[in-house]
């Protein structure tokens, strides 16, 4: 039973790590710094597109007061979104409405464990007077 049990979690464990899959290519996790790119203005409603250790831009840009539709797609793997000192967290597919009443940078980091490349995955969120 014992054996049955162990290897039951080892499966599981398994499928867990594999869950974002890894590049096929054998290099190193891209980073933000990779990507670069920087919405040019502030918008009202942002998709944030994850893909294996990264995010489609480094910088989002919202306007302080207005309400902005976030929602999260997964292109590739399995990933969530928080967005720190809001106390906002993302699942793939879901969308939410936020007003963002303080002027700053607010950092998007993955919340789901995916991979070798998972404390990489980041980007920020300004919001701009």
């Amino acid at each position: 039973m014992k054996r049955i049990l162990l290897f039951a979690v080892l499966v599981a464990s398994a499928v867990a790590m594999a869950a974002c899959g890894a590049s096929s290519s054998g290099s190193k996790p891209p980073t933000n710094q990779d990507q670069g790119a920087v919405m040019a203005e502030p918008a009202s409603e942002i998709v944030i597109k994850a893909s294996n250790f990264k995010f489609d831009m480094a910088e989002y840009k919202v306007k302080k007061g207005q309400p902005v539709k976030l929602t999260l797609q997964n292109v590739e793997g399995v990933h969530g979104v928080a967005i720190s000192g809001v106390n906002l967290n993302l699942k793939a597919g879901e969308t939410v409405e936020y007003t963002f009443d303080k002027a700053g940078t607010y950092d998007i980091v993955c919340n789901i464990y995916c991979g070798a490349g998972h404390a990489q995955m980041r980007a920020k969120l300004t919001v701009v007077e």
